[in-house]
């Protein structure tokens, strides 16, 4: 007789070998089956004919209550006399264990439930949405997990929580058990290796250890080389781990501990790795959730869900289970999210669509943050591009008011120099006036003390060459004293009126002052020439006289500074015109030779032409000639333009308004 476990009988009669794998799983299938079929059969069987029915007995002249499916097809008038209520079970609750209990559970109901009649179903775990919809039952006992992972809506009840466990919340889970004689001791020595389990939706089995195995850092769909699922964790998962076909088996907890005591497994021959403690009396190696729950399905009854949740409350179960509500599954959900499953399995999606989806509201913040920014940062450049637009304007203004300040600073500096010259002329009119007037007064006593007789008769001409001197002494005194008397004038602010005058015989009597002035042996070359025998305008004679004198002066100047390298001749061109296009104006021009200006250079010489420099002139003295010339032409209404010559050297243009001949 063999003194072993009957699986341990089977293993050791066909040891790892195909025959006996195949008598090893239809003998576990054919135990399961007979099983399945007996149990409502003998229920049935006692429920008509026993002395002492499982679910009590009827009063006088009603028909017996049948608990199973089974009965109700033996008495098919039952419904006629109570209200059916439907309890559904998964087939992979079908085992010894789970059957026994539900049947227990089933038969107290319907004794704590005379009014109604109570029937039990089974369908199938793989099809259980489209079999609820179809068959329609009141009640389902079912896994923790089940609502979540099929999407069928149920509404819990109760949860049944057994002796061994310290809360409903945390009464089952799995183990990993290997061989005694194995070399596994933790998880990571089972990394590659071939583990069976029982269905993959077992909460107490696969789903445990998978949540388990991530916890610990693995990835629980790559980490063992092969997984094999089984119907039921007993005998099919600990036969094949007995027997050899795996390394490892994932099994639920407690279960070693019934086997063990039933004697169908020896406690030597099996090990548990990454065993944990508390909670639960039995060996587990993951964390633990809530055990086998009713639910209530969207067809049940109102009534019916509250005469059967106190019915099922009031249950003292004697084999060592008891039901209990208001228990969390926060484990359950939190498993379910880890694994991203069920309701979660939209996790798995990693497309972009299915992010954006996941995470719309994050997503809807990050795209509303970027465009603050991108609004921000737009706001920042147009901020930027108006200050510096603003700092531009603000540096021309700044470029603007040192320019005028700069001006400022030239004009008063000319209207010091103008004061200084107003004194001066002052001083020098009231101081030459004198002089001037004894010097007019010798020439005239000369006359009058040499008569004609005090010659001899053949120095006729030394007569005529005294008077031509005392003659140009008187001219140049009579100049000397309009020129005092014109000064005064201007340092008085008093103006000579204007009155009708030929240009030509001031310019004339200018290019004869000119030549006065110079040395006969450096003296310029001057060419006058004219379009017209006379040139009449309106101003005053001597201003006019002494604009064209310095304008000569001007380009007689700067012409000796380079006569050595002048490639034309050197000498100064007066031409007197009217161009058609300003036929009412006279234009005069004096040219002088010299090296090519630029366009600065040509600037600043009409700067200096138009305003009273404070630096001195390059052409000597006190830097007044040309801003002499300026006041003059400005006095007269007239333009003085300073112009580039094409062969090198400068030009100044007087334009000058023409009148008609005097009457």
């Amino acid at each position: 007789m063999c003194r072993r476990s009957l699986l341990q009988c089977l293993s050791w009669a066909y040891p790892r070998s195909g025959e006996g794998l195949t008598f090893l799983f239809f003998a576990g299938l054919m135990a399961s089956i007979s099983l399945r079929l007996l149990i409502p059969f003998v229920c049935s069987f006692v429920s008509l004919f026993g002395a002492e029915p499982a679910v009590g007995r009827p009063p006088e002249g009603e028909t017996p209550a049948a608990v199973s499916s089974a009965s109700l097809a033996i008495d098919p008038q039952a419904q006629q006399f109570r209200p059916v209520i439907t309890i559904a079970e998964l087939d992979t609750l079908v085992n010894p264990y789970d059957a026994f209990m539900l049947r227990q559970t089933a038969a107290a109901l319907q004794r704590a439930l005379p009014k109604y009649f109570v029937r039990t179903v089974t369908i199938a775990d793989a099809e259980a949405k489209t079999q609820i919809e179809r068959l329609r039952p009141d009640f389902l006992f079912a896994p923790a997990s089940f609502s979540g992972m099929t999407g069928v809506e149920a509404a819990r009840i109760a949860t049944r929580r057994t002796n061994l466990a310290q809360s409903a919340e945390r009464s089952v889970g799995a183990v990993f058990a290997v061989r005694a004689d194995s070399r596994f001791q933790s998880l990571a020595d089972l990394r590659g290796r071939r583990v069976f389990a029982g269905l993959p939706t077992a909460i107490d089995g696969w789903l445990a250890a998978a949540r388990e195995l991530r916890q610990q850092g693995f990835e629980p769909d790559h980490f063992f080389g092969f997984v094999g699922y089984r119907n039921n964790a007993y005998p099919d998962v600990l036969s094949a781990l007995l027997n050899g076909s795996t390394d490892a088996a994932i099994l639920p907890a407690c279960l070693l501990e019934a086997v063990r005591m039933h004697g169908l497994v020896r406690a030597e021959d099996i090990r548990v790795i990454n065993a944990k403690t508390g909670d639960l009396a039995c060996a587990h190696s993951t964390a633990l959730y809530p055990d086998l729950s009713l639910w209530s399905l969207s067809s049940a009854p109102e009534t019916a869900v509250r005469d059967m949740t106190v019915a099922l409350l009031g249950l003292r179960d004697a084999s060592g289970y008891e039901w209990l509500t208001n228990v969390s599954h926060a484990d359950v959900d939190g498993l379910l999210k880890d694994l991203e499953i069920g309701p979660y399995a939209y996790l798995k999606d990693m497309s972009p669509r299915a992010l954006i989806e996941r995470h719309f509201g994050k997503v809807l913040a990050a795209a509303g943050f970027l465009l603050l920014l991108v609004l921000n940062e737009l706001r920042l450049h147009a901020l930027v591009r108006r200050r510096t637009r603003e700092l531009a304007k603000a540096m021309n203004e700044r470029e603007r008011l040192a320019e005028e300040a700069s001006a400022a600073r030239l004009e008063l500096a000319g209207f010091e120099r103008r004061s200084i010259v107003q004194q001066m002329s002052s001083m020098i009119a009231h101081e030459i006036n004198a002089p001037v007037g004894a010097l007019r007064t010798w020439a005239a006593v000369i006359r009058m003390k040499c008569p004609q007789r005090v010659f001899r008769d053949d120095e006729t001409s030394a007569h005529a060459g005294l008077e031509q001197a005392l003659g140009r002494i008187d001219y140049e005194a009579n100049r000397i004293a309009d020129i005092v008397s014109s000064v005064r004038a201007y340092a008085k602010k008093e103006d000579e009126p204007l009155a009708a005058c030929d240009l030509m015989p001031i310019i004339e009597r200018a290019i004869s002052a000119f030549r006065a002035e110079e040395r006969s042996a450096e003296r310029t070359k001057v060419v006058f020439s004219s379009a017209v025998r006379e040139a009449w305008t309106t101003g005053r004679p001597l201003e006019l006289e002494i604009l064209f004198l310095n304008l000569v002066r001007n380009g007689a100047s700067a012409m000796k500074s380079m006569k050595d390298s002048l490639d034309e001749p050197a000498e100064i061109r007066l031409t007197l015109d009217k161009p058609q296009e300003t036929a009412n104006r006279w234009r005069i021009r004096v040219e002088n030779p010299g090296v090519m200006l630029d366009a600065g250079s040509l600037e600043r010489l009409n700067r200096k032409a138009a305003s009273v420099s404070a630096d001195p002139s390059t052409f000597g003295g006190l830097g007044l000639g040309l801003s002499i010339c300026r006041g003059i032409a400005d006095r007269h209404g007239a333009s003085l333009l300073f112009e580039a010559r094409p062969t090198g050297g400068a030009a100044a243009v007087v334009m000058i308004d023409a009148r008609d001949l005097p009457l």
